[in-house]
């Protein structure tokens, strides 16, 4: 089993093709969360489960960074 590395979120994401339309599909598909949660807590939820979505898009688009620079 490999080890899991850690999801960075660069910025040079968001001009990926299909990142929006991602992000965009995931507010439609998700429920929003009570009112009464704090909005720190919120924007924390909804951005764990965003991740796998965003690490699978990083994936495809550029793949292992640290392998091709070497």
């Amino acid at each position: 089993l490999k080890p899991k590395r850690p999801f960075k979120f660069t910025n040079d994401i968001e001009k990926y093709p299909g990142f929006l339309l991602l992000v965009e599909k995931y507010r439609e598909t998700t429920a929003p969360l009570f009112s009464s949660t704090s909005a720190l807590h919120r924007l924390a939820k909804k951005l764990k489960e965003l991740k796998p979505s965003l690490r699978g898009l990083s994936r495809n688009q550029v793949g292992d960074i640290t392998k091709k620079t070497k």
